[in-house]
């Protein structure tokens, strides 16, 4: 909605922050550290001059493969590990917690 692109414009890391549950200053601190990294950099918005978008990087993007590798070879050893009934608590905790 247009509220929305004007509450994102206002503050451009309204969907980091809304995604990750963290403050304002927090996202901000997590973005340069990123940026640092090689992984993500900011673009400016061609619409608002305030605004800005953050993308990933080509090394943002192979990092970001590399982790889901990690985490799909993580979860499958998990269910593995765990009986049906230990590995659905697990689901159901970590549901919880990342459940805004």
């Amino acid at each position: 909605s247009s509220t929305q692109i004007v509450r994102l414009h206002l503050d451009p890391f309204l969907g980091v922050r809304s995604e990750v549950q963290v403050r304002k200053a927090s996202a901000s601190a997590m973005v340069q550290k990123l940026e640092r990294r090689g992984l993500v950099h900011r673009v400016p918005c061609r619409y608002d001059a305030r605004a800005q978008h953050i993308m990933l990087t080509e090394e943002g993007r192979a990092t970001l493969g590399e982790a889901s590798v990690v985490y799909t070879r993580t979860a499958a050893r998990m269910k593995e590990l765990l009986e049906p009934r230990q590995y659905r608590a697990l689901e159901r905790a970590l549901a919880k917690v990342a459940t805004p």
